[in-house]
């Protein structure tokens, strides 16, 4: 907790470090099982003592009327204010509303608010809607997982569309909306007032909803650019309807799609609207799409034609092998401008590992992969090890989450960490590396060339016996920033250990995320000494 930095004195702090002014910019409280903090005595700590805070987190307290009331003393009073996020709070429709008569007074600056799953229901609409005809600062704001209904809806509209409104970013997700409010949403999108992202995931939008979507995308005073309608109970009936938007709109880039029933059939006419000249879709989510081979060598003639295109996720589609050789032509055709690709759980096997290291061979383009959840193993990944340590593969973040990898494969691993100065993010969680992997691997963390900043090592089956080899690291890695251990079986003398490591003057660590089988209170004393000489080290202990 940071009670220390909102309860200091502007006028006692005229020679601010860089640090500082980052602390009072930016304040986070979660709450913890178990326990209340005084949320009412901080806020009136925060309202006299740090005038330079932007950004403040208030996730999943208990709120009652009195902590309503200092927040909305906070919101009129500071006006360096920007970002509030309440999620998961106990706020419901009393304490929105007494939130709403500060946000409508003209010296709340606030930029960005976040309410999710706050309890609110459609009687608090009314006075949001209030609030977006008068505020005009507000340019974000998120209600995903509260139930506002077809009804909250329709007031929160009447507000969207009034001439003052600068809102550019709506989060409406899981808000138990129906095809039926639609009318009202697509008469927002088709007002002048520019709207840029809207979330609509896990809706009942359905065929009849998409259709009424349609018009308003394809309506000229529509700008919208990113679109989230995953679990929205698409079906290939809409195919065409979103296909017509591709071909039309020249503002849409970002399109999610995540677990929607569409199936090849649909994703065949899908490609005909991502192969249109006047489509801009630069991102593409078909995550849980019932995609299978069948619909492969389609997409791979989008990726041949399409140049917009930067981000494409299938995983959880069954591709297989086959499927992913018919991709990889495309990944390798000139006009491929993919920078990021995912085939998390495709059921793909080592078999494919020969395509995918043709393509990281040969596109200087590529900078993310993610293949979590398929079987490699050790032949799959000695083969992408090999094209790893190619000159032209630029991969900066790669993901081999539960892949069937053992300590074998770190031998292989090491030699590119060794050779590889591009990749910065690497996760390697839920593989049985064991203590033996782990030994491997830091030989090409400690290595010169290593450019690595971020390393997931989530159950991986380290024992405390690898404390050494991480306290050594940790003392001569000048790159590590953020490291993951959940699941480590550590006692107290190794816990010294790893404080050691982290207290080295070498180490240059900002996250660490340790969740163990374990813990004890004087392991949580040993890891939380560390705060005295690294202040700046965030340590999440589970």
């Amino acid at each position: 907790m940071l009670f220390e930095a909102a309860a200091r004195k502007d006028n006692q702090e005229d020679h601010k470090t860089e640090e500082e002014e980052e602390l009072l910019g930016r304040l986070q409280l979660y709450q913890e099982v178990g326990r209340r903090e005084p949320v009412q005595h901080f806020c009136e700590a925060v309202m006299h003592g740090c005038s330079k805070l932007r950004e403040f987190w208030l996730s999943g307290y208990n709120l009652t009327a009195g902590c309503c009331k200092e927040l909305s003393r906070v919101l009129i009073t500071n006006q360096s204010l920007v970002n509030l996020d309440m999620s998961s709070s106990t706020l419901g429709d009393s304490g929105t509303k007494r939130l709403c008569e500060a946000l409508r007074q003209p010296d709340c600056k606030l930029q960005s608010l976040t309410l999710k799953h706050c309890n609110i229901t459609a009687s608090s609409c009314g006075d949001l809607s209030s609030v977006l005809c008068t505020n005009h600062n507000l340019r974000e704001l998120q209600l995903g997982g509260n139930k506002l209904g077809d009804a909250g809806l329709k007031f929160l509209c009447k507000g969207l569309k009034h001439p003052k409104c600068r809102i550019k970013s709506i989060g409406f997700a899981k808000c138990n909306l129906t095809a039926a409010c639609f009318e009202d949403l697509s008469s927002v999108l088709c007002s002048k007032q520019s709207r840029e992202e809207l979330d609509l995931s896990d809706n009942e939008l359905g065929d009849r909803g998409m259709k009424l979507l349609r018009g308003a995308l394809e309506h000229p005073n529509c700008h919208l650019q990113k679109l989230r309608l995953s679990g929205c109970r698409l079906s290939e009936a809409c195919g065409e309807d979103l296909t017509s938007v591709l071909s039309i709109n020249k503002t849409l880039t970002d399109l999610e799609l995540e677990s929607n029933n569409l199936g090849d059939f649909w994703l065949r006419l899908l490609c005909e609207g991502l192969k249109h000249p006047n489509c801009r879709l630069q991102r593409l989510g078909l995550k849980h799409c019932s995609i299978t081979v069948a619909s492969c060598w389609h997409f791979s003639s989008v990726l041949s034609t399409n140049q917009n295109l930067r981000e494409l996720q299938l995983g959880s589609n069954y591709l297989s092998d086959a499927g992913l050789t018919f991709l990889c032509k495309g990944l390798k055709h000139p006009n491929c401008s993919l920078r990021s690709i995912g085939f998390a759980n495709c059921n793909l096997t080592a078999a494919c590992c020969e395509d995918l290291s043709s393509v990281l061979c040969s596109k200087e383009s590529l900078e993310e992969l993610d293949l979590s959840g398929n079987g490699l193993g050790k032949r799959g990944m000695k083969l992408l090890c090999g094209a790893l340590e190619h000159p032209n593969c630029h991969l900066r973040k790669l993901r081999l989450s539960q892949c069937g990898l053992k300590a074998t494969c770190c031998e292989s691993l090491s030699s590119v960490l060794s050779t590889n100065q591009n990749l910065t993010d690497l996760e390697l969680d839920w593989n049985k590396l064991e203590n033996s992997g782990l030994s491997l691997l830091c030989k090409g963390l400690k290595h010169p060339n290593c450019r690595l900043q971020k390393l997931d090592l989530s159950g991986c089956s380290l024992t405390g016996a690898c404390c050494g080899d991480l306290a050594s690291l940790l003392s001569s890695s000048q790159r590590l920033t953020d490291l993951n251990l959940y699941y480590l079986e550590m006692g107290e003398s190794e816990a010294r250990l790893l404080r050691e490591g982290l207290e080295h003057p070498n180490c240059k660590l900002q996250n660490l995320s340790i969740r163990m089988i374990t813990v004890t209170e004087e392991m949580h004393q040993e890891l939380g000494a560390v705060k005295n000489t690294k202040p700046d080290l965030n340590i999440v202990l589970w």
